[in-house]
């Protein structure tokens, strides 16, 4: 487990944050606990924009995606219609939209 606060030296910007992610990286799966006085919505975006995708490639459904990180299956699901706004995929009867935003995952174009 990592526990970080977001601002670290030695810029007290977001390098606890950025370390966080790094570690993530080198370990999937990592439980991080983002500790701050100073509340950003885009810092904890940041470590879940990265997972959300992932977890979708892997195949999971909101629920799913819910129960490994440890958040609701409304909140996966929010993170999700965020993930498919960025990606401007609207409803489509002749598309499935989360494989296209799995596959803009896979080819590193989500913008998270």
């Amino acid at each position: 487990m990592a526990i970080v606060d977001v601002r670290l030296p030695p810029t007290f910007t977001d390098e606890g944050l950025q370390a966080a992610l790094s570690a993530r990286r080198r370990t999937p799966g990592l439980p991080v606990l983002v500790l701050s006085q100073h509340v950003e919505q885009l810092y904890a975006r940041e470590l879940l924009e990265h997972e959300v995708p992932a977890l979708m490639a892997e195949g999971c459904s909101d629920t799913a995606i819910g129960a490994r990180l440890f958040i609701g299956q409304g909140a996966a699901g929010k993170h999700t219609a965020s993930i498919l706004g960025k990606l401007g995929l609207g409803l489509s009867d002749d598309t499935n939209r989360r494989v296209l935003a799995v596959l803009a995952y896979l080819n590193g174009s989500t913008g998270s």
